[in-house]
């Protein structure tokens, strides 16, 4: 007999006092959803949420006290012929099904399904969904993590907040906040104030963890490194651009930065309460000056790729094979390959609409719109062709 056979293992046989402690190892929800799959005894032995108090820091500005750190995650969901299968890296072959996006989010011991572009949320038997949607008929891979501030009591997002990222290898979890105007701060868990950082006078426009570290950019294209003693140093040389908005993108290995051009929408119709509270707030009685005065549209994008041996910008045209997906709290690339309907060298995005006096700032209009990097042509991704939650590609359930 060959000694270095596998030898088989009966799982159903280890102690009952074990099932607990392997499964407070599973952390992400898909995890212990399929560990609680397997059998009677596995379901009951772990809950359906990891048990955790989500961390909490302190709100932006001083009428509320705290606010709790929400995680969405992204995923891709492909057709799984075998369930309860080990999720692997996306890949390419043409042997390896097309399948959807998709982003959960965990909070408060719940699970919200949402757009990925607009974070909308969306519901089974509703949105082009099926009625039951069973994960573990699916291979799901894991793209990145979102995060988000939300008031402690309730659910509603915290308003005037436009990014957070959570510093990795954290203890206590520590996180950036780019909030009122482009201001950075950061905050650890259980501070009762956020510490102000970088340049005071800047306008800052989005953040990153690109291999490891945390990276920001300001309106004018500058990006700078946020070093562990909290120094905000200039890390590429300055790119002159003037676009309304920078994105920070990670795809392949490369750091990209995306310019986003945007004008006054000639279609708003002026908001009465919008409207109203501008009237008081000029009155004197010190409403924030967060207040949008005129919606935007986004009406062109260009794309620049770090040199990493060269240190400096380069504009690119094609994307090749990629698509940029814009999110207001987290941006990624993907291949166009791996995602049903989706199209490449294209960047898909949401012109978010914010209202300053609404507590979900994350929530968008519609179901975002394709720009066409090729021939800078922008059209709508409405629900009957999305390549994210159609129809006509869910595969029938048992």
């Amino acid at each position: 007999m060959d000694s270095r056979a596998p030898c088989s293992v009966d799982w159903s046989k280890l102690p009952d006092e074990l099932w607990p402690r392997i499964g407070q190892q599973l952390i992400p929800f898909i995890e212990r959803l399929r560990f609680r799959s397997v059998s009677y005894s596995w379901r009951h032995s772990i809950p359906r949420f990891h048990p955790s108090i989500p961390p909490e820091f302190p709100y932006p500005f001083s009428f509320h006290s705290k606010a709790s750190l929400a995680r969405t995650t992204l995923y891709l969901l492909r057709t799984n012929p075998f369930p309860y299968a080990s999720t692997s890296s996306p890949s390419t072959s043409s042997s390896s099904p097309k399948g959807w996006l998709l982003k959960l989010e965990e909070c408060n011991q719940n699970l919200r399904l949402l757009h990925p572009i607009t974070n909308r949320q969306l519901r089974c038997g509703e949105d082009f969904f099926p009625e039951h949607l069973n994960f573990v008929n699916y291979k799901m891979v894991e793209l990145g993590q979102a995060y988000a501030l939300k008031n402690s009591v309730g659910s509603a997002y915290v308003d005037r907040v436009s990014k957070v990222i959570e510093l990795p290898h954290s203890e206590p979890c520590s996180i950036l906040v780019i909030h009122h105007k482009g201001k950075l701060g950061f905050a650890q868990n259980g501070d009762e104030r956020l510490r102000s950082i970088g340049n005071r006078f800047s306008s800052y426009s989005d953040l990153i963890v690109y291999k490891g570290r945390p990276y920001v950019v300001d309106k004018w294209g500058t990006v700078f490194r946020v070093d562990p003693a909290l120094r905000v140093v200039q890390f590429a040389p300055r790119l002159v651009c003037f676009g309304h908005k920078k994105h920070l993108v990670e795809s392949c290995g490369d750091l990209y930065l995306v310019d986003r051009y945007m004008v006054a929408d000639p279609n708003a119709r002026p908001d009465p309460i919008t409207s109203f509270y501008r009237f008081i707030r000029h009155q004197g009685n010190g409403w924030p000056d967060a207040i949008d005065e005129c919606p935007l549209i986004t009406v062109n994008f260009r794309v620049y790729k770090l040199d990493q041996e060269s240190g400096r910008w380069d504009e690119v045209q094609n994307l090749d094979d990629q698509a940029f997906f814009l999110n207001v709290d987290f941006s990624f690339s993907v291949s166009a390959e791996d995602i049903v309907g989706c199209s490449r060298n294209c960047i898909y995005f949401s012109d978010h609409r914010e209202n300053p006096l609404a507590l979900r700032s994350l929530s968008a209009v519609g179901d975002g719109s394709v720009f066409n990097l090729a021939d800078h042509s922008i059209s709508v991704v409405n629900a009957a062709g999305a390549p994210f939650f159609a129809e006509i590609y869910w595969p029938s359930l048992p």
